[in-house]
Formats: C-alpha cells, structure tokens, sequence
C-alpha cells in the first residue's frame, strides 16, 4: 500500500539584482545567502541548495507558521544591504532527500511556479489545495512592501527579533551591541508589532501541520 506523502515547507527564490554587484561583492553576497539558509535550516529543520548562480531552493520539515521562514531569511539579507525574491509552498513532497534537487512533489512544483509568477512582488505563499481569502493575500503584499522598506539597522533588529528565543529588548541590545533604547527605536521603526500581528493572523488562518 502506498505511503501517504509527507507535507513540508519549500522555499524558492534568488537574490535581488544580483547582476549589479562587483565580482568581489557578489561573491560576499553569495556567502550571506548561505549563511541565511543555513540559519534558517537549522531552526526549522531543513536542507538548501544554492544553484544557477545565486537561485536557491530550501526544504523545510518544521515550519508551523506560513511565510515566517520567508520573512527571517529576507530580514537575514536586509540586514547586510542584500534581498531575495521569495515564493513559499506549504504541500507534500514525495520523495524528501537531501540532496533536494532529485526531491519532487506538489509542494515543490507550487513553489517554483511561484517564483515564475512572483512578478514585481518579493514575497509569494502558495497551499496546495488550500485557497486563501483576498485579504490574507492582501495582508501578505502589504508585509512584502513593509519588509522591502526596513534599513540594514532595522532588519538586523527584527531579523534579531525573531531569532532568538530570549527576544526581550535589552538581549537586542546586547547582541547589536547599543542600548536599550536604541533597539527599541529600531524595532519600533522597521514596525516589529505590524509583522507580528501578520505572523499570528497567518497562523490562525493557515497553520501548517
């Protein structure tokens, strides 16, 4: 009897005007894409794979919330003058391997026709057999704008934000080495309170699991 696939979070995209950099830039570019990916398979249990240059696909087993693995990985690029074009897709896989080139199901093919369709957005969700309301897609082209217009300064916090599982202010702080007070106006700047009211409507309205 076949085995019911496994549903997972996939991530497909590239970095944002990449062509425009120096070589000596570009390759600095391509260390911080995998150092986002790697950050980001670590807290959610995945694999990447970082191809055609700077287009990268990522495979995530642990991803309860839509579009939060999207949204860190761009702060993570934010945060070093860098941006990735990004199509999410929640939907089985059936083959995981990890080596996720030779992995195929709905959930990879949504994301990448995402990314074929993702136009002059930054951000894109897809659910397989799952259709979300005009607002929630709304609500994700107003993130997507809000994230595209955070400073290095405050993506760093927001990125920092929502990194570390001790995320109280002074341990901001601590960890961009300024006081208090200063992350708190960086945070409040980059509007950390608008993406945490969308992260916790996505939640409530498409829960991955």
């Amino acid at each position: 009897m076949p085995q019911t696939p496994s549903y997972y979070t996939v991530l497909s995209g590239d970095l944002v005007d990449s062509r425009k950099l120096s070589s000596d830039d570009y390759d600095n570019a391509l260390y911080s894409l995998e150092q986002g990916l790697r950050a980001i398979c670590e807290r959610f249990d995945g694999d990447f794979s970082i191809y055609r240059g700077d287009a990268f696909q990522c495979i995530l087993s642990q991803s309860p919330t839509p579009l939060l693995a999207s949204i860190m990985l761009r702060l993570f690029l934010r945060a070093r003058a860098l941006d990735a074009r990004i199509s999410e897709a929640w939907g089985p896989i059936d083959n995981y391997r990890k080596d996720i080139k030779t992995a195929t199901g709905p959930a990879l093919l949504l994301s990448g026709t995402g990314l074929d369709n993702i136009k002059n957005m930054r951000l894109r969700l897809s659910l397989h057999q799952i259709d979300m309301s005009p607002s929630f897609v709304l609500n994700i082209r107003f993130i997507d704008n809000l994230i595209s217009h955070t400073s290095a300064k405050q993506a760093q916090a927001l990125y920092l934000y929502h990194w570390l599982r001790n995320n109280d202010h002074a341990t901001i702080a601590k960890e961009l080495e300024t006081s208090r007070e200063n992350a708190t106006k960086l945070l409040n700047a980059g509007n950390y309170h608008l993406i945490d009211e969308f992260i916790a409507v996505a939640a409530k309205e498409h829960a991955y699991g």
